[in-house]
């Protein structure tokens, strides 16, 4: 896929402080939904939680303007199937096989390859006025300083902009699936989600605590069992695997 098949075409730029800032922008202004922002890189991109992410040019870093239909607060589960969109985009252009990390991050190798950043706008009506979902993907190779953490696609063939458009229309199509469809994919997300199974340190509001990731309800919450047997479900927060 190339840019010239979207529609509406993605806006292109050398160089921009963060796709989602652009992206906003054009979602006030009334744009379509799946109307994206593709920049070469990014003077001040953003992850979750006000981290910043690394953006240097040879990577992918887009924005997508999506006008989910329905209730915010029945599609929390979004933020999970975007992951699964970029998984799907980077297999079906360069054949790579990633893993989600809850809730959001996308694994190569154990590492990871790309950030996801949602952002949006909920109307009087709790319907979204407008959701941005911003991705920043590593190709060429690993920002300096991340190595230890970071992946990228440096080993496999990788057209950087039929893989942008294909994650663009992957986001898209992601946010406009049925209730059945969106629950199928979900059960996709759970057979590769490299966090269930395994033992994690949650970071939240209400201070750091270890438990056993057992599995992601139909909202894409996060079920936990703490060591006392206790079963929690985590909507929100960092997660990180400590034992596998």
């Amino acid at each position: 896929m190339r840019f010239s098949e979207l529609t509406p075409p993605p806006v292109l730029l050398a160089e921009t402080t963060s796709t989602n800032d652009v992206a906003k922008a054009l979602a006030r202004q009334g744009c379509l939904h799946g109307a994206a922002v593709v920049a070469e890189m990014q003077t001040a991109g953003r992850g979750r939680m006000g981290r910043s992410f690394l953006s240097p040019e040879g990577g992918v870093y887009l924005s997508v303007v999506l006008r989910p239909q329905g209730q915010a607060q029945d599609l929390r589960y979004l933020t999970l199937l975007f992951a699964d969109a970029v998984c799907r985009a980077v297999f079906s252009v360069c054949g790579a096989a990633c893993e989600i990390k809850w809730p959001n991050d996308v694994l190569l190798g154990g590492k990871k390859l790309a950030g996801i950043l949602t952002e949006g706008v909920i109307a009087p009506s709790g319907a979204f006025d407008y959701l941005i979902c911003g991705v920043g993907l590593n190709v060429a190779a690993v920002p300096e300083g991340v190595a230890d953490i970071a992946a990228s696609l440096a080993d496999y063939a990788v057209d950087r902009e039929a893989l942008a458009a294909e994650m663009i229309r992957e986001l898209t199509a992601a946010a406009s699936l049925s209730e059945s469809e969106a629950a199928a994919r979900l059960d996709r997300v759970r057979q590769t989600c490299a966090t269930l199974g395994k033992t994690v340190s949650l970071h939240g509001e209400n201070g750091t605590f270890s438990a056993f990731a057992e599995a992601i309800d139909e909202n894409g919450a996060l079920v936990i069992r703490e060591k006392d047997g206790t079963k929690r479900k985590i909507s929100s927060g960092e997660v990180l695997i400590t034992q596998e």
